[in-house]
């Protein structure tokens, strides 16, 4: 899913009209920046399973280069420093600094990614859903091969626990929840 902005009639956009509509606010829980997206073309652009794959990288990394998330990610380098391009365009991922060349660190902007899907407009929640559905479908198939996984350390086995369970809450209790678990 390509979210390219071509400027119609050869007009040129202003860095400020080109800009993806998403909204960074303090989170009143943690310091760190939450982005409330609500630009289905940067929902698409970070729709894409590489893009995802590097977000998720660099949260759990700190700051990787292009060269370092092709290794983990078997994808060639010029893929990913494609990819981290797009996703700085879009706001979420920078430079990190202190790089040289080709190998320019890059971090994520944004730890916590606000998702509503919800929206007044028909086609950004159908974007919204879709992108929703993507990462759903990613932690869903994440969590099913760590259940499942007979490679853990000697020492994790047996360590996570698999239930079944029905809770009913209400929707200030599921928010409180939701808060407790992050």
């Amino acid at each position: 899913m390509s979210s390219e902005e071509i400027p119609a009639g050869g007009e040129t956009k202003t860095e400020a009209q080109t800009q993806p509509k998403t909204q960074a606010r303090e989170s009143t829980e943690n310091p760190q920046t939450l982005l409330d997206l609500k630009d289905p073309k940067a929902m698409r652009a970070l729709a894409h399973p590489v893009r995802l794959a590097l977000v998720e990288l660099l949260e759990v990394a700190g700051t990787l280069t292009a060269t370092q998330a092709s290794d983990l990610l078997g994808e060639s380098p010029a893929n990913c420093a494609f990819h981290l391009r797009t996703l700085a365009k879009y706001g979420f991922v920078a430079e990190a600094g202190g790089g040289k060349g080709r190998e320019r660190p890059w971090k994520c902007v944004n730890m916590k990614i606000h998702l509503s899907t919800y929206h007044d407009d028909a086609a950004t929640t159908v974007t919204a859903r879709t992108l929703h559905e993507l990462w759903l479908d990613r932690v869903l198939e994440r969590a099913k091969q760590q259940l499942t996984g007979d490679d853990l350390p000697e020492e994790w086995r047996g360590a996570e626990e698999a239930a079944q369970t029905v809770t009913f809450l209400t929707a200030d209790e599921t928010r409180q929840l939701s808060e407790d678990i992050l």
